[in-house]
């Protein structure tokens, strides 16, 4: 009987030692890992509508994911670059405050703090927290690229430069590259923007943008033919979809590298303007090429009138969106003289006067189309003025000699 009481108090004192969960007890418990079970479903879903642009579901989703579990660091991130990219910056900030309490040393902290102060245009202050964000964790380079952005938007293009090109060696991914290279663009540097295109590509070897950048690095650097050839072979990649620009960055290649290339320039520029139908520059450069390429028939009068002719319709469209398009025009009206049509291309050359009334090639075309119909002293005029506005303008040095020499300008 002893022993039996014994036992009794002993399994007493373990039981009020480690008594078991009440039923309100189990139920609070239950509850809480229902809410967390909760907001990690909702975070999930919410992160999935922010990477698919949905941002009005993904901020419902994020608060109500915070309302069941409300000290959660991941959805207070989450819910700060929503707001950030809802443009919504007082909320953002508002709880970036409260995620800064959580984590105080946090990289991540400064660096959406630098976001912010940003977006509200406080680049000085956004500047220090990209830097405490990268002193915070040296082996990110996202907050050393972000600092490099802002200080090209302070003016500091070089400081930026320097600054990325220190920190370069820990890109794992191709975004830094091709900020270097758009510095190096902004610097007038190509040959160095190639180097960091080529680099982004060969870390993401499908992206198109970055061979966009590539080929016109490569045209910057006075490499037409491998311009060219980069915009080839980027045309050729199955579901790309060429804006207009490429085209016409295709033909100004193909113009550069010459005669040769003559009809590829005009196919190119044709594109681009079938892309992008009310782009005057696109109708004046698709005028040009065919200039080239009439001057590469004189040895066929036929081929070279039509191919005048296509000039003027390209001048002429161009001169439809910007009447006063100044390439538009000087194309035209030498493209008129040439046709022996001196009067039409004094009404267009005298109308782009007025918008452009210091242009040398200007005034030179004006003398040119009197010359044509016989007026010696306005085409002398015209010789003279471009000469005062450019002494060293060599179509007009040449019309100048010919005319004291008694010869009849050509009109070229």
């Amino acid at each position: 009987m002893a022993r039996y009481m014994v036992s009794v108090v002993i399994l007493s004192v373990m039981f009020a030692g480690c008594q078991l969960p009440g039923p309100e007890e189990t139920q609070k418990q239950s509850m809480e890992n229902w809410s967390r079970t909760r907001a990690s479903r909702l975070y999930k879903m919410a992160c999935q509508d922010r990477e698919a642009g949905e941002l009005v579901a993904a901020k419902a989703k994020a608060l109500e994911a915070q309302e069941h579990d409300k000290d959660n660091a991941d959805i207070r991130t989450l819910l700060v670059k929503i707001y950030i990219e809802s443009g919504e910056y007082k909320a953002a900030q508002k709880e970036l405050q409260i995620l800064k309490q959580q984590q105080p040393t946090s990289a991540n902290v400064y660096y959406l703090g630098g976001v912010i102060l940003q977006k509200q245009g406080h680049l000085e202050e956004a500047l220090e927290n990209y830097r405490l964000s990268f002193q915070q964790n040296k082996t990110d380079i996202l907050p050393v690229v972000a600092a490099a952005e802002v200080m090209v938007e302070m003016g500091e293009v070089r400081q930026a430069q320097d600054y990325l090109q220190r920190h370069l060696k820990l890109a794992e991914r191709p975004g830094p590259y091709e900020v270097a290279g758009r510095i190096a663009m902004m610097l007038k540097e190509p040959k160095n923007a190639i180097r960091h295109f080529e680099q982004a590509i060969a870390l993401d070897h499908e992206n198109k943008r970055y061979k966009e950048m590539l080929a016109t690095a490569y045209f910057a650097a006075e490499d037409y033919t491998r311009a060219a050839t980069t915009i080839e072979a980027l045309l050729r990649v199955k579901g790309y979809d060429p804006p207009g620009w490429i085209y016409a960055k295709l033909g100004d290649s193909y113009y550069a590298i010459g005669g040769g290339r003559a009809d590829s320039a005009v196919n190119a520029f044709k594109a681009a303007t079938q892309k992008s139908p009310k782009n005057a520059d696109y109708w004046a450069s698709l005028a040009k090429a065919n200039m080239l390429k009439a001057n590469m028939l004189k040895d066929d009068p036929a081929a070279m009138t039509a191919t005048m002719i296509e000039v003027i319709k390209a001048a002429n469209a161009a001169r439809r969106i910007d009447k006063a398009h100044l390439d538009a025009s000087l194309l035209l009206g030498l493209a008129l003289i040439r046709q022996k049509r001196p009067d039409e291309a004094l009404r267009v050359l005298h109308y782009a006067q007025k918008s452009h009334p210091k242009v040398a090639t200007l005034h030179c075309l004006l003398g040119n189309a009197y010359s044509a119909i016989g007026k010696e002293k306005e085409t002398k005029q015209c010789y003279e003025y471009a000469l005062h506005l450019d002494p060293k303008h060599k179509a007009t040095l040449i019309q100048m000699n010919k005319l004291k020499a008694g010869k009849t300008p050509p009109g070229k």
